[in-house]
């Protein structure tokens, strides 16, 4: 149940599934969760065998639609997996917490007692809601030297920084003077001379 997301000019779509194989939430959306508590890298496997790892534990928020509303759905303890594609919301995990649902004719309705909480509708084999997410306002790049990016990572070497930006692994900042010499870091200096 782990496939690609998409992408537009406006932004992403993200797609949440509602699986009843899912034995815990699981996000790759790190901006939806509300705290987030990294974790030793928890195995996961996916339905096809796949294997990743989960990396941080928190509250996520996910939206589903009910009718011309929408209610907003804290699932806690969700994982943070970077690597996966979609949202798994566990129907088992959302049984537990002490809500219930059913299916029927390509809708899978949410319940909180005998009041209905959300209305997925069935697409490609799977309850889903998909979201499209505007995410031109948070495009906004910051420029940074170099040291004030190794002062903002605890102090990485400057190799290990350009690598990772070189990678794509850090977004939304630009560093002004990726290819000039390493710049002196009076305080790596004094904390390798007390070791």
């Amino acid at each position: 149940a782990v496939a690609a997301t998409s992408s537009n000019e406006k932004g992403r779509t993200y797609i949440d599934l509602y699986d009843s194989g899912a034995s815990s939430h699981l996000s790759p959306s790190r901006e939806r969760f509300v705290s987030l508590q990294a974790i030793p890298p928890r195995p996961i496997s996916a339905a096809n065998q796949q294997a990743f790892h989960a990396t941080a534990v928190g509250d996520l928020i996910v939206e589903v639609p009910n009718g011309a509303r929408t209610t907003h759905l804290r699932l806690r303890d969700a994982l943070y997996a970077p690597v996966m594609n979609r949202t798994l919301v566990s129907l088992g995990r959302l049984d537990d917490a002490g809500y219930s649902f059913h299916g029927g004719g390509g809708q899978l309705a949410l319940m909180k007692g005998d009041r209905q909480i959300g209305l997925v509708s069935k697409r490609m084999g799977t309850y889903r809601v998909e979201h499209e997410i505007d995410t031109s306002a948070l495009s906004a790049e910051t420029k940074l030297t170099l040291m004030d990016l190794h002062r903002r990572f605890g102090h990485v070497g400057f190799d290990a920084l350009r690598t990772t930006l070189r990678r794509g692994l850090v977004e939304g900042v630009t560093v002004t003077d990726i290819d000039s010499p390493n710049p002196f870091c009076e305080t790596c200096v004094y904390a390798k001379s007390k070791n």
